[in-house]
């Protein structure tokens, strides 16, 4: 960890990286997010560095901000400090909250980084934390458009990449209404 910035390594966005269409891809997402967090308990899950938890913190009653990474999480606490924001080091198979204690939960560009049966436990996990009438707001990149990664390298980080009918497949098993775009 420098003192400026965790290093780029493509298993999460640093908003230093110097990738401008990148760092727009993952702005835009946490922009939408925020439409919805106004005073709401929040949970990013996977939240990396922390950027969209700050930002979300802006607008929600609470934000709570787990990733498995202890660097990225040590760096978080270190850099976004705010009364109602809380970093965790945690498992996406083993969130660290209370049952139906999130009223929306943001995780984008998540899923393709666990394996297929990972991937069900961190949704069943996401169905447990989350309150009744809770939304979730989730992202992943579509296997058919994004298999060969940026400039034709894999991203050797994605264990289960899913395409636009698995992702919608994988969501209706577990959750009661989905839209997607």
């Amino acid at each position: 960890m420098t003192a400026d910035a965790l290093r780029f390594t493509g298993e999460r966005f640093v908003p230093e990286c110097g990738m401008p269409q990148l760092a727009l891809e993952h702005w835009h997402r946490y922009l939408i997010a925020g439409q919805f967090a106004a005073g709401k308990r929040v949970l990013d899950i996977a939240c990396g560095e922390g950027y969209g938890s700050d930002f979300l913190a802006e607008k929600a009653q609470s934000v709570w901000a787990v990733d498995r990474s202890a660097e990225a999480i040590q760096w978080a606490r270190k850099r976004y400090q705010r009364d109602n924001l809380s970093f965790l080091q945690g498992d996406v198979s083993a969130i660290p909250l209370e049952d139906a204690s999130v009223d929306l939960v943001v995780s984008f560009e998540t899923l393709e980084h666990l394996d297929a049966s990972t991937q069900k436990q961190f949704l069943l996990e996401i169905k447990r934390v989350l309150a009744p009438r809770g939304m979730l707001l989730i992202s992943t990149p579509d296997k058919k458009n994004y298999q060969q990664g940026r400039d034709g390298q894999l991203n050797e980080f994605h264990q289960h990449e899913l395409s636009r009918h698995a992702f919608v497949s994988l969501l209706k098993r577990h959750f009661k209404y989905q839209t997607t775009a």
